[in-house]
């Protein structure tokens, strides 16, 4: 928990509070049900910034993607990573094309990172959804997301990208923790 904590303060800028607030959100939450929720943030915090998401955008795509199908968060992360390197390598650039987006420019944008990555970001995935062939839909998300887009399938991907507002890193959740009071043992021993 340290060092998924001190990763999201090195890649987020978040205070340590902030950091286990948002973790302890996340337990709580169903987001390491497979045991995977500290070694995915200590993976992919780096991607979901370069990509120009933050921490609680981070949380929430985990979130999402885990409601919509996704069997492991860490597959959730991949995508991002899957996306974040098809973006800036140009492999593609054809289904930015038929999305309509200027390959260059979106390209250029990932590469530069932070609020033109996160503007980028939004053009892909609003593109993405509005095709409407679901071949050519398909085969838009395997060219941006990779094997990720079939491993999860479409709806977990596109459910993933839409940032909900389910965690909240200034939420004092750790000190609310210390409030739980327990009126048996055996309750104390299993919280």
């Amino acid at each position: 928990s340290v060092r998924a904590a001190k990763m999201l303060m090195d890649q987020f800028g978040l205070s340590s509070e902030e950091a286990y607030n948002l973790i302890a959100q996340g337990a709580q939450q169903g987001l390491d049900k497979n045991g995977d929720l500290l070694d995915s943030l200590n993976e992919y915090s780096v991607h979901f910034k370069q990509n120009g998401l933050n921490a609680t955008d981070m949380f929430n795509s985990f979130k999402s993607g885990a409601e919509n199908g996704a069997f492991s968060i860490d597959k959730v992360g991949d995508a991002i990573k899957e996306m974040g390197i098809r973006m800036k390598d140009g492999s593609a650039a054809d289904s930015l094309k038929t999305m309509k987006l200027d390959a260059d420019e979106i390209t250029q944008a990932f590469g530069e990172g932070g609020e033109k990555a996160s503007w980028a970001f939004g053009q892909v995935v609003d593109g993405l959804k509005n095709i409407e062939d679901p071949i050519e839909q398909n085969t838009a998300g395997v060219a941006i997301f990779g094997t990720m887009w079939e491993d999860l399938g479409k709806d977990a991907v596109l459910a993933m990208v839409d940032c909900g507002d389910q965690f909240n890193e200034t939420l004092n959740t750790m000190d609310q923790l210390k409030e739980v009071k327990y009126d048996n043992l055996t309750d104390l021993f299993e919280g």
